[in-house]
């Protein structure tokens, strides 16, 4: 009961996504930071608090639609550098559809008062599929942050380009986890 009502969460969430991801124009595709439509993009930003929406792509939410596709990490903006998150969970979830799609709940953290979310990297080679969550801090050092260590949840779409029978494995950071595909 408690999978079937994650399962049922999850759906909703990737429901959300979705609308959030149509342009202003009204057609589904992805959306820039700035509202541009169709420009390709590697993540929702984040909202504070909420840990954002996941990623997207040019070939559509997961960005990973055939096997061996790359969303790209993504950007930091002025007076900010990329950092990698540190993963502190990791699960992969099934939603009930035909055919099943699959979605990996990456928790990860804020090491700083400072530290933001920037964004998700998915690669995928065969049958490993390797997610790097990114933040960004400040790019001066001499910045004061608090030690406060934050975290946030993603919840990245791997999409339904799977065979079944076959066992994948889903890695992020030092965390990784295996599912056979329905």
């Amino acid at each position: 009961m408690i999978r079937r009502t994650i399962t049922l969460a999850v759906a909703v969430v990737a429901a959300f996504a979705l609308i959030a991801c149509t342009s202003d124009n009204g057609s589904p595709g992805p959306v820039d930071a700035t509202g541009t439509p169709d420009a390709p993009v590697t993540s929702t930003p984040a909202v504070p608090g909420t840990g954002g929406t996941g990623p997207t792509g040019p070939t559509g939410p997961t960005g990973t639609t055939e096997p061996g596709t790359n969303v790209p990490p993504p950007v930091a903006p002025d007076g900010r550098r990329l950092e990698v998150a540190p993963i502190d969970g990791l699960d992969v979830l099934v939603l009930e559809s035909a055919p099943p799609q699959y979605m990996a709940a990456v928790q990860y953290g804020l090491p700083s008062g400072c530290a933001q979310y920037a964004g998700t990297e998915v690669q995928r080679n065969g049958d490993v599929i390797t997610i790097t969550v990114w933040n960004t801090q400040p790019s001066d050092e001499n910045v004061a942050c608090t030690m406060i260590y934050g975290m946030g949840e993603e919840n990245v779409n791997l999409g339904s380009d799977f065979q079944s029978g076959t066992t994948y494995t889903v890695k992020a950071g030092d965390r990784e986890v295996t599912f056979t595909a329905q």
